[in-house]
């Protein structure tokens, strides 16, 4: 019985000894670990992602742009966008946001098997503040925008962008980016450049001053000759404020310039754009007005010319069709309004709370400034946009809504014989 108890005790022991090599190994592979993470937290706290994926089944003719029998084209559309941001230090960071499109069953990894090849640089810059210095910059593929809803411009391109903070009432910031290289070896490149004043005023009020010119070689420029090189600027005023409990937003830019074609022949550009909205509670109203060329002045032109690359405009007016639609990814164009030689709108919008569901309208009226040439007849009215947004909140950030568009076609769009546009989709948004 002594030596039976003594066998069980050192299998007993033998077993507790064996036992504790492991947690000692298991202890050391922990321990490693716990030092490896408390070494790297640092650096990974100032790491962050942050973005969206979105899909959208959607059902539209816009394609058609109310051409007779347009067809109706229904996709599912999914949108992936991921922002990584890493804040090396309190002056230093890089940026990287990447993007994924994958339409359901069509190419780039939509299709059965799912492979392809659809990743997108959107952004990718380093952004670093100068100690001790009113100097911060962002250099790389980034946003441009000098303001004025971004309805000249609204792009990523590759540059840089150095903003002064001379005070803490004002701030100057500077672009310059290359639209367009073109070949190296010569001078066919397309460069744009700006200057923008930013003051905050009383009331909580601000005024931007804003200076862009583009230095377009991209036409067979030879130094020596005028040929195919345009020189176009465009200034420009924005205030944002309150006249008693109404919200003013309003901007005025003037566009100048001149430009040339294929033939010796050159033209000098004078246009102007306006707009003003007027705030009310939940509801805005806006009218818009750009010049365009009649035609009277032989080479020269009148048109506002603002197709730069403001391709995301007016994203805040509850349109889906004439202006950006907020949530596009990639399903039916937008945008509609510059098919008009000139632009004159009004445009109107409403947003609300239904219990839990919220509720955005949207309605505008569209017209050329200048009559537009329609097969024998002059025609200048573009359409009638009807808008609306419903949708709730169904989980934590999990968005869902059902979102339509409407259009009216008038003549100038797509002549007499032409088709209304619809655009209709359901939309998850996280």
């Amino acid at each position: 019985g002594c030596r039976t108890v003594l066998q069980w005790m050192e299998e007993v022991s033998l077993i507790f000894y064996q036992e504790a090599k492991v947690m000692k190994k298991l202890f050391k592979v922990v321990f490693v670990a716990i030092l490896a993470i408390a070494i790297a937290a640092p650096a990974m706290a100032e790491v962050k992602v942050n973005g969206y994926i979105r899909t959208i089944m959607q059902s539209d003719n816009v394609a058609g742009s109310g051409a007779k029998d347009a067809p109706t084209a229904s996709q599912v559309d999914n949108r992936f966008r991921a922002k990584i941001t890493n804040q090396l230090t309190d002056n230093v960071k890089w940026v990287y946001y990447g993007e994924v499109d994958t339409k359901w069953g069509q190419d780039t990894g939509g299709k059965l098997g799912a492979d392809g090849v659809q990743l997108q640089t959107k952004n990718v810059y380093m952004e670093f503040n100068v100690p001790n210095s009113m100097i911060s910059a962002k250099v790389g593929v980034q946003g441009f925008t000098p303001g004025f809803n971004g309805f000249l411009l609204n792009h990523d391109a590759a540059g840089a962008a150095v903003n002064l903070a001379v005070s803490d009432t004002m701030a100057v910031v500077l672009h310059y980016s290359k639209f367009d290289e073109g070949d190296k070896s010569t001078w066919d490149d397309i460069n744009y450049y700006a200057a923008v004043g930013k003051m905050k005023l009383a009331n909580d009020a601000k005024l931007n001053l804003m200076a862009a010119y583009v230095d377009d070689n991209s036409i067979d420029y030879t130094p020596g000759s005028n040929e195919g090189k345009d020189d176009i600027y465009w200034v420009g005023a924005e205030y944002m404020g309150k006249i008693g409990d109404i919200g003013l937003n309003t901007w005025v830019m003037y566009n100048g310039g001149t430009y040339e074609s294929d033939s010796p022949a050159e033209g000098d550009l004078s246009g102007y754009a306006a707009t003003v909205q007027a705030v009310f509670g939940k509801a805005a109203v806006r009218l818009l007005y750009t010049t365009g060329d009649d035609g009277t002045n032989g080479t020269d032109s009148d048109e506002f010319a603002y197709d730069i690359g403001g391709a995301y405009y007016f994203y805040n007016e509850n349109l889906q069709c004439f202006f950006t639609d907020k949530y596009y990814n990639n399903l039916g164009a937008t945008n509609l309004d510059k098919a008009g030689n000139g632009l004159t709108a009004i445009t109107a919008k409403y947003d609300t709370m239904v219990g839990d569901y919220y509720l955005k309208l949207g309605v505008g009226y569209f017209m050329s400034s200048e009559d537009i040439v329609v097969g024998t007849s002059k025609e200048d009215e573009l359409g009638t946009e009807l808008a609306a947004r419903f949708g709730t909140t169904l989980v934590d950030k999990l968005d869902v809504s059902v979102n339509g568009s409407y259009v009216l076609v008038g003549d100038a769009l797509a002549g007499s014989n032409n088709d209304d546009i619809f655009k209709i989709n359901l939309m998850l948004n996280l």
